[in-house]
C-alpha cells in the first residue's frame, strides 16, 4: 500500500454519498475491508486516469530500455540498410 489510502469496512458502503465525497476529496484509493481483509478498492475517475497513464509510461520506458540495450549491444540496423534489404527481397 502507498500510505495515502483510506481503509473502511464494507458496511460503510451503505453511505454512498459520503463515500463518493471521500473518493473525490482524497488523492489515494479507498480500501474496503471485509472480515479484516481488503476486499475491493474504490478510486476516483481522475485517480484511475492517472494510474492508467502511469502504467502506459511504465510500459513505454520498458520498451525504450529494450531498444537502448539493443543499440548498446550492436543488435540493430539502420534505416538505410533495412531499406536496401527490403528492396532486394521485393525487387524494388
Amino acid at each position: 500500500m502507498s500510505g495515502n489510502e483510506t481503509v473502511i469496512p464494507i458496511s460503510d458502503l451503505k453511505s454512498t454519498g459520503s463515500i463518493s465525497h471521500l473518493c473525490h476529496e482524497q488523492e489515494g484509493p479507498i480500501l474496503v475491508t471485509k472480515n479484516g481483509t481488503v476486499d475491493m478498492v474504490i478510486v476516483s475517475p481522475e485517480l484511475w486516469r492517472h494510474m492508467e497513464e502511469a502504467e502506459l509510461e511504465r510500459r513505454l520506458l520498458a520498451e525504450v530500455s529494450v531498444g537502448e540495450r539493443a543499440v548498446a549491444s550492436g543488435d540493430v540496423t539502420g534505416y538505410q540498410a533495412d531499406t536496401e534489404r527490403l528492396r532486394a527481397i521485393y525487387g524494388l
